[in-house]
């Protein structure tokens, strides 16, 4: 039995995917960011906050791993505040921000807020945000989906780098006393002076005998 390969049969079989091509690719290697808390209390050390799991060009695989709020121990007071540190190991310094201690128990919801470098991908600065849902849970469904960043169990944000610095142009001045001043110009050459005309170069000639001509006439009777 034999099998005639006709040119529509040719190309149907080139369409049929191959299993090496259509195999989806491994996702992108996570990095691993763990957060502490300092109470207010200055001797108090820093205590487990939360594990979480990104990377920086996918806020979709944002995972918080564990979640260990700060106690709320401070009920009747409304001051009481919890610094949220990061430590950077590359740098060997600690950053931290300041958040209410009872904005991390209900009926408040938050979210973790990482700022990452672009190149790197390495986390330079962390907060909480925190906010006071409605008590209808249509309208609280909502406003979660607006949070900035609602991909992922927190938001990702990337340092964006500083416009370039303009400088004004140095403004063109003219004769010497521009060059004197600060920040002046390029000085524009002078011009070939204007050659004097005769009587403006011995106008004084013609003046003094002019009057010795009048002095000398009014003697005479």
């Amino acid at each position: 039995m034999y099998f005639t390969l006709t040119p529509l049969s040719f190309l149907l079989s080139l369409l049929i995917p191959l299993p090496a091509l259509t195999a989806t690719s491994p996702p992108p290697p996570l990095q691993t960011l763990t957060l502490h808390h300092l109470p207010s209390n200055p001797t108090s050390t820093p205590l487990p906050l939360a594990i979480l799991t990104y990377h920086p060009h996918h806020p979709h695989l944002s995972h918080l791993q564990s979640f260990t709020p700060p106690p709320n121990t401070t009920t009747s007071s409304s001051d009481a505040i919890t610094q949220v540190a990061l430590y950077r190991p590359q740098t060997n310094h600690l950053t931290s921000s300041a958040v209410a201690t009872y904005a991390f128990h209900p009926p408040y919801k938050g979210r973790f807020r990482i700022l990452v470098d672009p190149i790197t991908g390495e986390a330079v600065a962390a907060s909480y945000h925190a906010w006071l849902p409605k008590s209808s849970s249509v309208v609280e469904k909502a406003k979660n989906n607006k949070q900035p960043g609602g991909k992922g169990d927190f938001d990702i944000q990337t340092i964006k780098s500083p416009p370039p610095i303009v400088f004004d142009k140095p403004a063109k001045a003219k004769g010497k006393a521009g060059a004197t001043g600060a920040g002046a110009g390029a000085v524009e050459p002078e011009g070939e002076p204007e050659e004097k005309t005769f009587l403006q170069k011995y106008w004084w000639v013609l003046l003094g005998v002019a009057v010795l001509a009048v002095s000398g006439g009014g003697g005479e009777k």
